[in-house]
């Protein structure tokens, strides 16, 4: 019982952890490619 618990918390902390990744780089390509954007409306 105690054991399910603590794996019910890991397994929520390690969700955690890869939504925090996810969005991560996410976030990371939106702003490559704002920068990208910018570089294409510069040289136009």
């Amino acid at each position: 019982m105690i054991q399910d618990a603590q794996d019910d918390a890991t397994a929520t902390r390690t969700g955690e952890n890869i939504g925090r990744q996810i969005t991560a780089l996410i976030v990371n390509d939106i702003q490559e490619n704002g920068v990208i954007i910018k570089s294409i409306r510069n040289a136009a």
